[in-house]
């Protein structure tokens, strides 16, 4: 029987709650080769940093703004409020 909409998946509950003591055990080992990577590839180090950020920062989207400036100035502007385009 499949489990309804919205229920979390067991087997997916369990992996991420085994691989998170996992790495919560080997935090200190992390720290210390990051340390050890730093000293002796510096470009490894920051390749390593970069391939973590997208767990840590929000992605980036693409947005555009447009703004639309009227062709002429509305009823209520004199002539001198309003720059022409010419």
């Amino acid at each position: 029987m499949p489990r309804t909409k919205g229920t979390p998946n067991k087997v997916t509950k369990e992996v991420k709650e085994l691989l998170q003591s996992v790495i919560e055990g080997e935090l200190d080992h992390i720290e210390s080769t990051l340390a050890q990577l730093r000293k002796s590839n510096p470009f490894g180090y920051l390749k390593t940093l970069c391939a973590l950020l997208p767990y840590l920062l929000p992605k980036c989207t693409h947005t555009t703004a447009e703004i639309n400036v009227p062709s002429k100035p509305p009823s209520w502007f004199t002539d001198s409020d309003y720059p022409s385009n010419d």
